[in-house]
């Protein structure tokens, strides 16, 4: 029967362990043994060798039941059974599942102390290993020189001197030589002559290595300002430098590898990301599994992303990679972490649209203009979002929610996220990433990113983007913000289910009205507003079109009111000036860059910086993953730009 563990507590609970690593009373201990004591709070659950923060589970009425009732700490023998070791109190010592399996296992308990000790003040206790390395040689009749050449061979690291002990002490005749030596067996079997290199990690990492321009480039300072909050400076044991973190990520994203995972394999075997990570050749690797629970138990740590991409930006900017006089916009699909078998479709509240505020400004405008042009003044709605009860069906993941399902033309159909982006078409530097669900207009978030571009990164000249960017406000919204708009003209269709489409009405400037093939006139009636802009509305008398002999064709039977309407943006000018120079050299070369720098940006993200799909759910990950492509690739277009 195992020993319980508050027997073992009550055994350690007035012991600590001294310089020279023995146990002694506390009271006992003096301050030349420079003791620490094993257990220092009795109500308090603390391994005993990396003192883990305090985690218990239930409420326990006596000291006994909180001990024994602990699921974290785990008994781990001083001296193994195998080793003679027996099943008493002061055999056993209560340490965490990682501090028992780095445990040595030895057959001295002092060494086993040392280990502790080693834990505690992170001591080195490799004068405690060759003494006994040597007795033992001495004893079991080994060259003693022997063993101190392949001891001083191994030049071990502190995780080096953890897995030494725990491997090899108690077996000296079979101490391996480290990896840097080499022998070399050819065909007939025989062996050569070993081969002795003595190198370091930088000796190994290339003068003109990418990462090494990246390291002189890129200052990660701010990283510790930011995430100081973040970190205990009394509990726990010693972080991973958020630093390390960063890089950790970032390099995944340099060179396209898609899993934390897969990127704690590549690192065990590259000694260019050791080197970028400040690792050595021995450190251990942190575990794919830190940075996962990092990023989930820490959502705060998100922010280092956005303030990451907007350094690199900044620096871009400052070295003239940037310069403003002509941005693209464009959006690409990235696949989210949902199967089509999570989807179900739902009924949702139709949302009023994205420009209401936008609108009130011009909306005031256009009451003033209409009681100008009409004589009559109508009331600025109290209400600027009206409530709209209307109902939308759509499909919804209901692995990843906040992802949108995707159905367009010549793209793929599932739940995705848009991610739209903003690039400088001098070096092709990303000014802004945006990332929305799949199912939102690309024009959404067109004009929120272009007025954050250009208030707080750099003054934008001129900008250009596809037909989807195409709508009357952004004319307006950029003119305003003295920015020249070159756009590929969306095509205009009248979906009225009618035989007289708007093609037939024409516009007489001189009246303010339109004619009908009839002859008859539609006059400026109000300003309508709608979710999607603002309209003039023009109308035609109902008894003209009582009267009319083409009323079959003009009128729709759903028609109520019994009159012609027809209504053109508030911004229908501007539009057209706008679209009026599209036979300039000037503004077809703008499109021709936008198409060169947009989808090619897009394309070498997708290539090699996993743009392709999202692993993680949630529209914050989703941002946090297209930021670090996004960065990935503005660094490369900076270290290459700088050569």
């Amino acid at each position: 029967m195992a020993v319980s563990k508050f027997r073992i507590y009550d055994y350690w609970k007035d012991k600590a362990i001294t310089k020279k690593f023995e146990i002694k009373p506390v009271s006992a201990c003096t301050k030349e043994d420079d003791a620490l004591s094993i257990t220092e709070f009795p109500d308090e659950i603390f391994c005993w060798a990396c003192q883990m923060p305090p985690y218990q589970q239930g409420t326990h009425r006596t000291l006994s039941g909180l001990w024994n009732g602990d699921t974290l700490l785990q008994r781990s023998h001083i001296l193994e059974k195998s080793l003679n070791g027996e099943d008493k109190p002061e055999n056993y010592f209560l340490l965490c599942p990682q501090c028992h399996a780095e445990s040595p296992d030895t057959t001295d308990a002092k060494l086993f102390f040392a280990w502790v000790r080693y834990k505690r003040t992170h001591e080195n206790y490799s004068m405690v290993l060759r003494r006994d390395m040597k007795k033992a040689a001495e004893i079991l009749g080994v060259d003693q020189n022997l063993v101190e050449e392949r001891f001083a061979a191994l030049r071990l690291t502190r995780l080096e001197e953890d897995a030494y002990i725990r491997d090899y002490i108690g077996a000296v005749d079979k101490i391996p030589f480290p990896p840097n030596y080499a022998t070399i067996r050819g065909k007939g079997g025989g062996g050569m002559q070993l081969k002795f290199h003595t190198v370091t990690i930088e000796d190994l990492m290339p003068q003109d290595h990418f990462l090494r321009r990246l390291e002189a480039a890129l200052d990660l300072s701010f990283v510790r300002v930011e995430t100081a909050h973040l970190y205990s400076r009394r509990y726990g044991r010693p972080p991973i430098d958020p630093v390390v973190l960063v890089k950790y990520l970032l390099v995944g994203f340099l060179y396209g590898i898609p899993s934390e995972r897969q990127i704690e394999q590549r690192i065990q075997t590259d000694v260019a990301l050791r080197w970028y990570l400040g690792l050595d050749l021995f450190d251990r690797v942190p575990d794919h599994s830190t940075i996962s629970q990092l990023r989930r138990r820490k959502p705060s740590f998100r922010k280092i992303f956005r303030r990451l991409f907007e350094e690199v930006v900044g620096q871009c900017v400052a070295k003239g990679l940037a310069s403003g006089r002509l941005v693209g916009t464009d959006s690409t699909h990235v696949k989210a972490n949902a199967s089509w078998a999570s989807e179900e479709l739902v009924e949702l509240p139709e949302s009023p649209g994205v420009y209401w505020e936008r609108l009130d400004t011009y909306e005031e405008e256009g009451l003033e203009e209409l009681e100008r042009r009409t004589g009559k003044r109508r009331k600025k709605r109290v209400k600027q979002i009206k409530k709209d009860r209307r109902q939308t069906r759509k499909w919804v993941s209901r692995t990843d929610p906040e992802s949108g399902h995707m159905k367009r033309p010549g793209k793929p159909r599932g739940q995705h996220y848009l991610a739209h982006q903003t690039v400088d078409t001098d070096c092709g530097v990303i000014l802004d990433v945006t990332v929305t669900p799949g199912d939102v207009y690309d024009s959404v978030p067109y004009l929120e990113q272009i007025e954050r571009i250009h208030r707080s990164i750099l003054p934008i000249q001129a900008a250009t983007a596809d037909a989807a960017y195409d709508f009357p406000l952004a004319h307006q919204a950029l003119k305003e913000l003295e920015i020249q708009f070159f756009v590929r003209p969306q095509a205009v269709h009248d979906r009225t289910n009618v035989e007289l489409k708007r093609e037939a009405f024409q516009y007489d400037e001189s009246l303010d009205a339109y004619v009908c093939p009839n002859g008859k006139l539609l006059r400026l009636n109000t300003l309508h507003r709608s979710a999607s802009g603002l309209y003039w509305l023009y109308l035609a008398d109902k008894q003209d079109c009582q009267r009319c002999p083409l009323r079959k064709k003009c009128l729709s039977q759903q028609d109520k009111r019994g009159a012609r309407k027809l209504e053109h943006s508030y911004f229908t000018a501007q539009r057209k000036r706008n679209l009026s120079r599209l036979s300039d050299p000037i503004y077809r070369e703008a499109l021709k860059k936008r198409q060169i720098w947009c989808e090619g940006t897009f394309a070498a993200q997708k290539r090699g910086h996993n743009l392709t799909q999202i692993l993680r759910r949630g529209l914050e990950a989703a941002e946090d993953h297209c930021l670090l492509s996004a960065t990935a690739l503005n660094l490369k277009r900076m270290i290459w730009a700088m050569k």
